[in-house]
């Protein structure tokens, strides 16, 4: 174990301590915007998204004006840490502008083998989406997938897997061609997690962080009202499995790049909060500081 004296209170912790932090305004958005930007050193650009909004319109706006200066840069940083989601769409209008040719990526998604599942599945439209048999599964599971693969999913228990395919066309693109970095921690779910796991599987990011929270594949959660007490359930309608087959919700996004912050690292992060953070900053930001290590 080791003890850390920081500069702020104990009571004080949990709301100190918490990403995103907040900036003080720059010259290209203000510090409470979604969608907040900067310049680093020169050598990256760097995009903070808090959540993903219903309407990424205005967002994209910022992005693309943001974009004509940090476009000539070798580096992008884009830091969704601290987010918990929103809409998928946001997502894919993002990728839309920045990318300069299209990216594909294939995911899968299985449900249990239920009437209640089933109906659920087929609300979705999910049921319609191409299948791959279980033969098939048993035979990638041998040659393709690592040892992660979810046993029940070959048995009688689950329905036959779906495969999401995932083509992301430029729009309105700025056409950056840069080498793009994603920054996660493990606050980061739902359609946040779901850009995650895009961004590992397709190799569109180099994923740099810790392990995300998980469960950002499929679809909304099932809700189910226990007959007798009365009370609603909410849980996970169906199992979304990553690029490689491992389930997502059990395994989450491992990045590509692994980074845990160190006792130095949490009291310089404690540090320059107690004096008021200016912006991004690698001299107190471990992950970041890792990130340009990278680009190098």
């Amino acid at each position: 174990m080791t003890e850390v004296d920081v500069p702020t209170p104990v009571e004080q912790w949990r709301m100190t301590y918490s990403w995103p932090p907040s900036y003080i305004a720059d010259p290209y958005s203000g510090g409470g915007n979604n969608l907040y930007t900067a310049l680093i050193d020169g050598r990256a650009g760097y995009i903070r998204i808090r959540q993903m909004l219903s309407d990424p319109k205005e967002d994209m706006e910022t992005l693309k004006d943001f974009m004509k200066t940090a476009g000539t840069l070798p580096a992008l940083v884009i830091d969704i840490r601290g987010n918990g989601g929103g809409n998928d769409g946001y997502c894919w209008n993002l990728v839309s502008t920045l990318s300069y040719k299209p990216v594909d990526l294939v995911m899968h998604i299985i449900w249990r083998n239920s009437d209640f599942a089933r109906r659920l599945a087929d609300a979705k439209g999910v049921s319609k989406m191409p299948g791959t048999a279980k033969a098939e599964v048993e035979k990638l599971a041998g040659e393709a997938c690592p040892p992660g693969l979810p046993p029940e999913i070959l048995t009688p228990a689950f329905d036959e897997p779906r495969t999401m395919k995932y083509t992301i066309e430029p729009s309105g693109s700025v056409n950056y061609a840069g080498k793009i970095f994603l920054l996660v921690d493990d606050n980061v779910f739902s359609s946040a997690e779901s850009f995650a796991a895009f961004c590992k599987g397709s190799g569109w990011a180099t994923v740099v962080g810790s392990f995300t929270g998980g469960d950002g594949i499929g679809y909304d959660p099932a809700l189910l009202t226990l007959p007798k007490s009365g009370m609603t359930v909410r849980f996970s309608s169906m199992m979304g499995l990553n690029p490689d087959w491992t389930a997502n919700e059990g395994t989450h996004t491992k990045p590509d790049v692994l980074v845990e912050m160190s006792a130095a690292d949490l009291v310089a992060y404690m540090n320059a909060i107690s004096i008021g953070l200016t912006g991004p900053d690698p001299s107190w930001d471990v992950v970041l500081r890792r990130c340009l290590a990278e680009d190098k």
